[in-house]
């Protein structure tokens, strides 16, 4: 208790998210490696790697803050890192720990449509003693919720979910594999982590809006990858310098199988 208390206590008298300009963080840079893949200065060095494609211009970066779970003990330890400076010190941890998940609201006119992107990175061990304790407080997942009028993409890394919903739709999916969900004039859905065999959890999930016009569309969903229940592979667009995987839209001739 004294830990999580002084931990509040801190981060009140600090910000919860740090703003950069782009010209603060030069490309290659110790705050480009820590922010890794999320950074649209990382990005910009992609540039021309990619036939078609061209990075956009940074605005700004934004660090969000790291909320601890999944352990929630490696999660606080992380923050404690933080700070007290070291910061790379905790990406690292994390990356290969698991513990923190990282939401980052968007700006609704800026971002627009994009609302929400959220990053997790979570590891479930069978040896770690408060993880019974911290079930009973918080189940290992998301359950049943309702949304409406937009659309969640939830691109898995490591691990996986197990998905059900209010039409009767189960399945599971993970390691790679994309969740396309389009929520529509409404639905009630779950997402809960894999996590009976243990192991590592990592994903980006993003938050679109629909148009005014297509809000009212009956729920969807769809999935890519390798799972049983996937549509289709995930395409990809391979060069020298990247990979890209295409999960909407297109890029050149190669397009995603999601409509």
């Amino acid at each position: 208790c004294a830990l999580v208390f002084a931990v509040f206590v801190i981060r009140r008298r600090r910000p919860f998210s740090t703003q950069y300009n782009a010209a603060d963080v030069p490309l290659g840079s110790s705050q480009c490696s820590s922010y890794g893949r999320q950074s649209g200065a990382c990005f910009a060095q992609m540039d021309g790697a990619i036939p078609g494609a061209q990075a956009r211009a940074v605005a700004r970066i934004e660090k969000p803050p790291r909320l601890p779970v999944w352990p929630v003990v490696n999660g606080l330890f992380f923050t404690l890192l933080d700070l007290v400076g070291l910061k790379d010190a905790a990406a690292r941890l994390e990356d290969w720990l698991g513990g923190r998940v990282a939401p980052m609201m968007l700006d609704n006119v800026e971002a627009d449509p994009f609302l929400l992107l959220v990053h997790h990175r979570h590891r479930f061990d069978f040896w770690d003693p408060i993880r019974p304790i911290f079930r009973l407080l918080l189940p290992e997942g998301f359950p049943a919720h309702p949304h409406r009028g937009f659309e969640t993409v939830t691109m898995t890394l490591k691990g996986g979910l197990r998905h059900r919903d209010s039409f009767g739709m189960k399945q599971e999916y993970g390691d790679g594999d994309v969740q396309w969900l389009t929520a529509g004039r409404g639905m009630l859905h779950e997402e809960m982590w894999t996590s009976d065999e243990g192991g590592n959890a990592e994903l980006y999930q993003l938050w679109l809006n629909l148009p005014r016009e297509n809000k009212m569309d009956p729920p969807k969903l769809q999935v890519i990858g390798q799972s049983p229940d996937a549509i289709a592979p995930v395409p990809e667009v391979r060069t020298p310098e990247a990979t890209v995987k295409v999960i909407g839209g297109a890029v050149g001739d190669v397009e995603s199988p999601i409509q």
